[in-house]
């Protein structure tokens, strides 16, 4: 739930009481957890593009190799829903 200075007794019981309404509801807390486990990083759904469609379809495919591998290389251990679009600030 969280770390004790950051995370007040009086916050950690509230949490704590919805996570056992969700229990008694038949949620169960580590399925939430799993999921996120079995989510694909950058890297492996890189690798799969890869294998399936570049190296068959594309004559291009090293240099996108060679591209991905040196500039985006620092995302690969990033679950692919934490990845979003990077919204400019509005200017009026």
């Amino acid at each position: 739930m969280g770390v004790f200075p950051d995370l007040t007794i009086e916050n950690a019981r509230k949490m704590a009481f919805i996570k056992l309404g969700e229990i008694a509801n038949g949620i169960n807390p580590l399925d939430e957890v799993r999921a996120s486990r079995k989510e694909h990083t950058f890297e492996s759904f890189y690798h799969e593009y890869m294998e399936r469609y570049s190296k068959k379809h594309k004559r291009s495919w090293k240099y996108d190799e060679r591209e991905v591998n040196k500039f985006l290389s620092h995302w690969f251990k990033r679950k692919l829903s934490d990845i979003k679009k990077k919204t400019l600030p509005s200017t009026l």
